[in-house]
């Protein structure tokens, strides 16, 4: 479920893998971003810095957010997954790959103890993709961020800021400087590789084993006008 409130730890742990500054400059998180994909018997929850398996991110995850500020009950926000380590993390020429757009996210009901469900009514800017890291790769860092939505945040402004055909050499940062999103409030990661190659990283792990069915897996053909680029997402 939910973990506690301690934003502190989340700066320190983006600040020691080095997600900041490889897919933000800086993170100053003002609540917690908790994560949850579902799995057989029971949610898998992303455990920061942790490791899950392929078949245990197959699907959409749900969100949640654990809070002490109140005016985070009237906000808008966008959720974003990232991969900056494309299509290996001693070779990021493809980074970043775009996993997932989500706006229109608003805190569902009261959100009661500061601990709320994450939802949205409208289609995502960008469809989920579950991770598929290569064969032999090392781990990824698979990285979620929440942002603020400004009033003036444009749908179709914001699709029209990236190719939703081509998820690589995408670039959260500029996605949020160019929409006015700001800095980011909240995020967590979890470390991916191929099955035969997921290591204990952190020592952190998942503490349940979901499985399910892929809709994409490993490569991808992506059609632009320059032709048909094979590409690992």
């Amino acid at each position: 479920m939910p973990t506690e409130l301690d934003p502190e730890k989340v700066k320190e742990d983006f600040e020691k893998s080095g997600l900041v500054p490889d897919v933000v400059e800086t993170f100053e998180p003002k609540a917690v971003l908790d994560v949850a994909f579902s799995g057989e018997e029971s949610p898998v929850y992303v455990v920061e810095g942790g490791n899950l398996t392929v078949n245990q991110t197959a699907l959409m995850p749900t969100f949640w957010l654990t809070y002490n500020d109140p005016s985070l009950l009237n906000q808008t926000f966008i959720v974003t997954m990232v991969d900056p380590d494309a299509p290996t993390p001693q070779n990021r020429s493809l980074a970043q790959v775009r996993h997932l757009v989500l706006a229109d996210v608003r805190i569902n009901g009261s959100g009661s103890e500061g601990v709320a469900l994450l939802t949205n009514s409208t289609p995502a800017l960008s469809e989920y993709i579950p991770p598929g890291p290569p064969a032999g790769s090392d781990p990824h860092r698979y990285t979620f961020l929440l942002w603020n939505q400004p009033p003036t945040f444009d749908r179709a402004s914001a699709s029209a800021s990236f190719d939703p055909a081509a998820p690589v050499g995408f670039n959260v940062s500029q996605f949020a400087s160019q929409n006015g999103l700001g800095q980011p409030v909240a995020g967590t990661f979890f470390f991916e590789g191929p099955d035969s190659n997921t290591g204990d990283i952190t020592g952190a792990t998942s503490a349940n084993n979901g499985a399910g069915m892929r809709w994409m897996s490993g490569w991808s053909f992506l059609v632009g006008v320059v032709g048909i680029v094979l590409v690992w997402l």
